[in-house]
């Protein structure tokens, strides 16, 4: 009975709409705490969950929130040339409208800490994936590990599952001459996404070593997962209600 009783109380939990901001943006350097005037971010949508969209560019050392409506909460790492580095994290709850709000406030605070050096992240990862002389087509790997020849117009583009521990893909790719390294993370993929301009830049080898410059620089662990992990720092009332009712249960 009283497991009955909790499940309905689960049920009550979700059955409705919170109203959540909407079209809700600040820009702010680092170093300036998140603070929503009154007369600001009116506008409101229901959903059954709100969320937040934190950007933190640290090569220009500022952020930028957005309240609003944005789905599965993920995480991602961009660093390319510029130097750039940026992180993004989207962060969902269904707790009430002020969680967002909260998790930003404090998780502004920790991702302004993270005193990250552009430069060198980026100059340990050019030496690996960049060639801004390059003049002519490269070799590259295929899915099966073979050496294959790109076009001048192509680079080697790679993608590494760092849950499964396995190459997802390896092939020639468009030459937006940008190299580039990517880390993805939500509830279901964990990814590492290489883009290079170097012969033979697609290799295991190689592959490690950028790896080992993440996990240096405290941009991820050892296994190639984001540190920050936004997406996974924060459970809604319905998951810590559906726990209770498990133990319940099992005790009873």
């Amino acid at each position: 009975m009283f497991a009955l009783f909790f499940v309905y109380l689960l049920f009550l939990n979700t059955g409705y709409a919170l109203e959540c901001m909407s079209n809700c943006e600040f820009n702010s350097p680092f170093g300036t705490p998140l603070r929503i005037p009154d007369d600001q971010c009116q506008q409101h949508t229901s959903s059954s969950s709100c969320s937040v969209r934190l950007s933190f560019k640290y090569d220009r050392q500022y952020y930028t929130a957005r309240f609003g409506i944005f789905g599965s909460p993920y995480d991602i790492i961009y660093i390319t040339s510029g130097p750039y580095l940026s992180y993004d994290i989207v962060f969902s709850c269904s707790e009430d409208t002020e969680c967002p709000v909260v998790y930003a406030q404090r998780k502004i605070d920790e991702m302004v800490a993270r005193h990250y050096n552009v430069t060198r992240i980026y100059g340990q990862l050019a030496l690996l994936i960049d060639n801004s002389s390059r003049n002519g087509s490269i070799q590259c790997h295929d899915l099966r590990n073979n050496v294959i020849t790109c076009s001048p117009s192509q680079l080697c583009s790679s993608d590494f599952d760092t849950k499964r521990k396995q190459i997802k893909s390896r092939l020639c790719d468009f030459d937006d001459g940008i190299a580039r390294v990517s880390v993805f993370d939500d509830d279901l993929s964990s990814n590492i996404y290489v883009k290079c301009r170097r012969s033979l830049c697609d290799g295991d080898t190689t592959f490690n070593q950028i790896k080992n410059i993440l996990a240096e620089n405290g941009l991820t662990d050892a296994n190639g997962g984001l540190v920050a992990a936004g997406k996974k720092e924060m459970s809604s009332s319905v998951s810590v209600t559906l726990a209770f009712i498990f133990a319940l249960v099992s005790y009873f």
